[in-house]
């Protein structure tokens, strides 16, 4: 058989136009489709292998033509019994996600975006029964900047039926070894956690550039079934908990790919927010939240803060202790000035002076201060005097 090339026309309505891509299995061109005006993608099956039989064929086209989501691809026809035969899908505009890792590690917004509608193209497989079991960099396209957010899942190729018989031998391993499950690695029956650890591996090659087990095919295979990868790369450090969990070595410790879709499309605003609103209640509960606790209902806010209301009885205090304070000076002053003012109110009521003379050895005190009623020489000594005032 013939291989395909630019120029060909199949079925004389599909010309040939651009090979997009080559696979182990298949060559992808873009093609023109005469009959309906438009571009496809024209996917065309190589020489017969162990992945190429017809029943392989079937289950794609079938698995394919079931599913309806913006981050599948869609069917748009199949000639399974054509030779060389081919699909004829959707045509998506971009590059795949190999080639933009190519040119170097994505940001993690980029990052989150391709993952979600990849999990959530896997998510709709899965609900339709079907596994991918070959999740990896070049089977995503992504369109041109700047919305990552159009991802879609390619090639479902070696996509099989959950329940369905197997087509590979025990102990063989389909897909690409670098992005294999473990169960895959030990040719075991896979499950749409097998897909879910495939994407774990794309999101960590999408944030540092490089795959997250390097080696040979044997060493890679050989390292995945003893050990999840590491994710000290400060790169991972944001969504390293979800990374942990889509590449657990038991498949029953993944979360679903819906899981993963929500989470990956939860904007990470959000996720910052949540951590910065936990401050806004301690402010609260300093004021209001008691009271609202106690009747259960809540209460407008008071009219001033509490600081506030506290300034005013401030101001009343200390206006009634400068009141105090004045009274106590002016009482102060009274006692002192009260000697003053008895002696010399009048002559008659005033204590004679010349009592303090009857003492042996007089003791000093304050000398009244003269008045014009006391002659200046009159000191109370005269002995008659002395006397007068001894008698009862």
């Amino acid at each position: 058989m013939q291989a395909p090339d630019v120029g060909q026309t199949f079925h004389e309505r599909y010309v040939l136009q651009e090979r997009l891509g080559d696979g182990g299995t298949a060559t992808v061109f873009r093609a023109d489709d005469l009959e309906l005006g438009r571009s496809v993608a024209i996917k065309v099956y190589g020489p017969e292998s162990d992945l190429n039989d017809i029943g392989r064929r079937q289950r794609e086209a079938r698995a394919l033509a079931g599913l309806r989501h913006p981050a599948i691809v869609t069917l748009f026809d199949a000639r399974l019994d054509a030779t060389p035969p081919y699909l004829v899908l959707e045509l998506v505009d971009g590059e795949t996600l190999a080639r933009r890792i190519a040119r170097g590690p994505l940001s993690a917004v980029e990052t989150r975006l391709i993952g979600a509608a990849a999990a959530s193209g896997l998510a709709a497989a899965h609900q339709a029964g079907i596994v991918h079991r070959d999740v990896k960099p070049a089977n995503i396209m992504i369109p041109p900047d700047p919305d990552p957010a159009e991802a879609r899942l390619l090639d479902f190729g070696i996509a099989h039926s959950m329940g369905g018989s197997r087509a590979t031998t025990v102990g063989s391993v389909v897909g690409s070894a670098i992005y294999l499950s473990p169960e895959q690695a030990r040719g075991d029956e896979v499950t749409p956690a097998s897909d879910v650890y495939s994407l774990g591996l794309v999101l960590i090659e999408c944030l540092t550039g490089r795959p997250a087990f390097s080696g040979s095919a044997q060493e890679v295979l050989g390292a995945r079934l003893v050990r999840s990868p590491a994710l000290d790369d400060p790169a991972l450090a944001a969504d390293a908990p979800l990374l942990a969990r889509m590449t657990a070595l038991a498949p029953d410790d993944r979360p679903s790919a819906a899981e993963v879709a929500l989470q990956l499309g939860e904007p990470a605003a959000t996720r910052v927010l949540a951590a910065t609103s936990a401050e806004a209640p301690t402010e609260r509960m300093a004021t209001d939240a008691p009271t609202e606790r106690m009747t259960g209902a809540v209460l407008p806010p008071p009219p001033r803060p509490p600081r506030e209301r506290r300034r005013l009885p401030l101001g009343v205090l200390l206006a009634g202790l400068g009141a105090v304070l004045a009274g106590v000076v002016v009482v102060a002053a009274l006692l002192v000035g009260i000697p003053a003012l008895t002696s010399g109110s009048s002559p008659d009521d005033a204590p004679p002076a010349d009592v303090q003379t009857d003492t042996p050895t007089p003791t000093p005190t304050p000398t009244p201060t003269p008045t014009p009623d006391d002659a200046p020489g009159n000191s109370g000594n005269a002995p008659g005097h002395s006397d007068k005032d001894k008698k009862p």
